[in-house]
């Protein structure tokens, strides 16, 4: 499940959980006694609400929240050409004719007037994940309810509202583009009482030991915590640093920022808090002194799951689409191993997760896992899930690198996507510890993004590695010049928001409006005036627009003193190579972005954005806005605006 659907958490990710809690839920799997169980679907996540006119809006994002929700238009627009289009759009087609055949006053106060959104999945045989269903389906999860800013709140009615939803629509069917859909509410699972009770015996005397350090009622945040904490006391911090710290990466309420929490200690004191503190790396911390725990639950899981049967895929079919899934799994690990030795991350990423798959014969399920609420009623959803997640990530990886054949006439494009994207990853992997070993740093990254493309992206994804905090200054005016694909600043903004704002990095911050050099020039003339000041503010351009933007003559006017004592860097003067167009930094500007636009070159359009957008999407706004409003311009100047 991806987008808004959250994450919903494993057991050893559950930081609320004491060790006899979790111990009382593995005893009550193993002995099919855990209640209110459904299957865990592998499909594409989407949000879908009925507003208080009864137009249908959907969400994959917070953006797509605040605006109340995508039209029916917005949201084909979005996945056209996009692999997973036909999924996605033949899906909300399928639900939205269900829910057009029940009473709109029934549905209206189902959905809260567009307060609460039905949180679904769609399978789609056409586009799968890993598990391949046997026909096109979509499942419904839960209500959500979300307040005016897209925020979640609390509401006791939807658990009740849900139960209605799914008994209305459960078994509905849809015909789109001559394919059947099915609606589905949640599947129940009824557990299969373990054998014998090795697998419970082993995972209960793995907790045991796991749990020692801090005993069995403790909570695994707790141990967590205590594992981190010994870190932290290895390196002479400070008692009240240390616990700052622990609030952090645990993510406490009233925690300080990482910055504040740095101040005063030495280099390698503040490499230590930023390497468990930061948002960025107190789940990877977590996770680390968590690892024996996800490999004992892990193992049980497996067990568990074994000969499962999915809902949605017939008898007859079970055997053959675990042969199948165990093929492509094998064919995955062979191919992601034959580039083990040109890429220590891939060889990285197939040791971790064979670590818990252990043998490819173990795949033997037809579930991706199990859902079930703890507490019971509290809404809390956990789930096991057994050689799903290794599976998909090795098979995922394998795709991403080759091993699905491309049509021809893309591959010149996906190559050069290929590179550019190893190279962000080198990037951050050299860069990773930059910013743990100086004072606290600032990104400043002023960009006008007419359009935003990878070269922008390149500077945003350095400066998060490189920096505690980035800020990126977007402007939204418009560009129209003689001669040249204009961009209007409108058009800009609703790309930000469908499809920019969640590729940024975690530490990244954007800020709409003004001109972003001024603010890079005011955000750090407000720096110089405050006394004892300890931030270094690194300001992120090409070489180019670094010399003539930040002239020495302008620098000792607004930059002073910060300049003078070494807390004013620009990265394009310490390493002009890296960030020089085509020889550090990606061979794109906005010109030929724009020249793209106005010449109907798609390709080379999508060759110049960065990774996780859909490219197409952004075309479409910025093409069929602008030619509306080229022919309202001409109809303006010839009719002098009175059609």
């Amino acid at each position: 499940m991806g987008a808004l659907g959250g994450h919903m958490a494993h057991l050893h990710e559950s930081l609320e959980l004491t060790f006899d809690e979790l111990k009382s839920i593995l005893s009550q799997a193993a002995n099919a006694e855990l209640t209110d169980v459904t299957e865990k679907v592998d499909g594409q996540n989407l949000f879908l609400t009925v507003d208080e006119t009864g137009a249908i809006r959907t969400a994959r994002n917070g953006g797509d929240l605040r605006t109340g929700g995508m039209t029916p238009e917005a949201f084909a627009a979005k996945w056209a050409g996009h692999p997973a289009e036909t999924a996605f759009t033949n899906g909300f087609k399928a639900i939205e004719a269900a829910v057009a055949q029940l009473p709109q006053e029934e549905v209206q106060d189902l959905f809260a007037g567009g307060k609460r959104y039905v949180n679904m999945e769609i399978m789609y045989p056409g586009n799968p994940n890993l598990i391949i269903y046997d026909g096109a389906n979509v499942v419904l999860h839960n209500f959500q309810t979300f307040d005016d800013v897209g925020e979640p709140v609390d509401d006791p009615e939807a658990r009740d509202a849900f139960s209605q939803l799914s008994g209305l629509l459960d078994q509905a069917v849809a015909d789109v583009d001559e394919e059947t859909w099915t609606i589905n509410g949640p599947k129940p699972v009824e557990l299969q009482r373990l054998a014998d009770g090795t697998s419970l015996d082993k995972v209960l005397a793995a907790i045991d030991g796991i749990a020692s350090p801090v005993g069995t009622s403790a909570t695994i945040g707790e141990l967590a915590e205590v594992g981190l904490r010994s870190q932290l006391e290895a390196a002479d911090i400070p008692e009240d640093k240390i616990q700052d710290a622990l609030d952090s990466a645990l993510d406490r309420e009233g925690k300080k920022k990482v910055t504040a929490i740095k101040k005063g200690l030495s280099k390698e004191q503040q490499k230590l808090v930023s390497s468990v503190a930061t948002k960025a790396n107190a789940y990877k911390a977590i996770a680390k002194e968590l690892r024996p725990l996800e490999l004992a639950i892990n193992e049980f899981a497996i067990d568990v799951l074994t000969g499962m049967q999915s809902f949605f895929i017939a008898t007859e079919n079970q055997e053959g689409e675990i042969a199948r899934q165990r093929q492509e799994l094998s064919d995955a690990i062979n191919h992601l191993e034959g580039l083990r030795g040109g890429n220590e991350k891939i060889g990285e990423l197939v040791d971790k997760q064979l670590e818990k798959l252990g043998d490819v014969e173990r795949v033997a399920s037809t579930m991706e896992g199990i859902v079930f609420e703890y507490p019971p009623g509290s809404g809390q959803l956990k789930k096991l899930t057994g050689t799903f997640a290794m599976a998909n990530q090795l098979v995922g990886k394998s795709r991403r690198e080759g091993a699905r054949a491309q049509p021809e006439a893309q591959q010149e494009m996906y190559l050069r996507k290929y590179i550019r994207d190893m190279l962000y990853e080198a990037i951050l992997d050299e860069q990773a510890e930059i910013n743990e070993s100086m004072e606290p740093r600032i990104g400043l990254i002023p960009v006008s993004g007419k359009p935003y493309h990878a070269g922008h992206h390149y500077l945003v994804q350095r400066a998060a590695a490189e920096n505690d905090e980035v800020i990126l200054f977007v402007s939204t005016s418009d560009r129209v010049k003689k001669n040249e694909f204009p961009i209007y600043g409108v058009d800009m903004q609703r790309v930000w928001q469908e499809e920019l704002e969640g590729i940024m990095p975690p530490n990244v911050r954007v800020e709409y409006g003004g001109s972003p050099v001024r603010k890079v020039y005011e955000t750090i003339g407000a720096a110089c005036d405050i006394d004892g000041v300890q931030d270094t503010y690194v300001v992120y351009s090409d070489p180019t627009d670094t010399a003539q933007n930040y002239s020495q003559s302008q620098r000792d006017k607004y930059m002073q003193p910060l300049c003078d004592k070494g807390q004013v860097i620009f990265a394009a003067e310490e390493n002009p190579e890296a960030f020089t167009r085509g020889s550090g930094s990606p061979n794109v500007s906005g010109t030929k972005m724009r020249e793209a636009l106005g010449e109907n070159k798609f390709e080379q359009f999508a060759s110049g954005m960065p990774q996780g957008v859909n490219a197409q999407n952004i075309w479409n706004i910025l093409k069929k806005v602008n030619e509306s409003k080229s022919r309202f311009s001409l109809k303006h100047a010839v009719f002098g605006g009175t059609f």
